[in-house]
């Protein structure tokens, strides 16, 4: 159950880090003046 609960919890983390490194890409794509 500790083994399961562990690669939860890493998946989340990587998955939250995915999200916001979208977020992130989304935010720098549509920021007016980047694109130049």
């Amino acid at each position: 159950m500790k083994h399961f609960e562990v690669m939860c919890i890493s998946f989340g983390h990587k998955t939250l880090l995915r999200s916001i490194l979208l977020l992130m890409l989304k935010l720098n794509v549509f920021r007016p003046g980047s694109q130049e």
